[in-house]
């Protein structure tokens, strides 16, 4: 018979591995950025990566998946990056959270180039 503390155990180790999000990755040039201001009732600059058409729970627009970036400095830093990748033809690698969705976007938690 297993005994209470163990299935106490197992249940705390259960909820706590739902509770933090994986961050996944995917690789491309960038597609599109796009930026919206608050009238579209979005919190909403994001970009699509080439042949990145899925990538967990992440919301898609025109069959490609749409990474959102955070708006504060961060995410400027993001946007900045990105955006000097798009210039160059440069491949990213961009860390995500399809866990922590704004709007069923997925987060960007960090660029690589």
């Amino acid at each position: 018979m297993i005994s209470i503390r163990v299935c106490l155990s197992l249940i705390f180790l259960a909820f706590c591995s739902h509770s933090f999000s994986e961050i996944d990755e995917i690789s491309g040039n960038v597609l599109k950025i796009r930026s919206h201001d608050l009238s579209l009732n979005t919190d909403g600059d994001w970009v699509q990566i080439d042949n990145v058409s899925d990538a967990g729970a992440c919301r898609k627009v025109a069959g490609r998946t749409i990474f959102s970036f955070k708006g504060d400095e961060r995410g400027s830093r993001h946007l900045s990056i990105l955006l000097s990748a798009k210039m160059a033809g440069k491949a990213v690698t961009i860390g995500y959270d399809d866990v922590g969705l704004n709007d069923y976007y997925c987060v960007i938690r960090y660029v690589d180039i």
